[in-house]
């Protein structure tokens, strides 16, 4: 049988801050590369033969 305790229950809500952030950063990060690819093909197809 399971005991559970004021241990397991901090274990459980730092883990669930701890994927909160992932997910976070997962998502700066994908905001982050369609900016990227936005601005690449701005690069590509406005900026470079313009020069």
């Amino acid at each position: 049988m399971l005991k559970l305790t004021t241990g397991n229950i901090q274990l459980k809500d730092i883990d669930n801050q701890y994927d909160n952030i992932i997910e976070e950063e997962l998502n700066l990060n994908k905001q982050l590369v369609r900016e990227l690819k936005g601005f690449v093909t701005a690069l590509n197809d406005y900026i470079l033969p313009s020069l």
